[in-house]
């Protein structure tokens, strides 16, 4: 395995569509700060998050990238998963387009880090936990 380069840049990346999402974001965002990483953060928003919780995540992540929401048109699985706020997830589908940055690790908002080990992103153990809207871990 090579090392890498000393100009690339690694980021970890999230996505918050809405206030609720930028929540879950801050905690991960406060996790992987608080296990010490040495990667940048970056946050994907749309204009469903808040000048208020914009600001709060500007104060946590590196970037904070506003983009356009990306919408799912498959509304007959989304009925069928009895989820139809899951179709603006495609939104994190700019997370190919964060060209800025040599390796991406996309992370869902509802995650928390439990992160081990500053090296690249491939030499690093990754603990994520998922919470379910009522609580129980996925």
């Amino acid at each position: 395995m090579s090392c890498p380069n000393a100009n690339e840049r690694h980021s970890y990346v999230t996505l918050a569509t809405n206030d609720e999402y930028a929540i879950g974001a801050l905690v991960l965002g406060y996790s992987l700060r608080r296990a010490g990483t040495n990667k940048e953060m970056a946050i994907l928003i749309t204009e469903g998050v808040s000048h208020g919780f914009r600001e709060i995540l500007e104060g946590v992540y590196d970037s904070v990238i506003v983009v356009k929401p990306l919408q799912s048109l498959d509304e007959h699985n989304l009925k069928l998963l009895r989820r139809l706020n899951l179709g603006i997830t495609y939104t994190k589908l700019y997370c190919w387009k964060l060209i800025q940055f040599s390796k991406c690790v996309f992370l869902d908002a509802d995650t928390i880090s439990d992160f081990h080990g500053t090296g690249s992103l491939n030499n690093c153990f990754l603990t994520t936990v998922t919470f379910s809207r009522n609580g129980n871990i996925e």
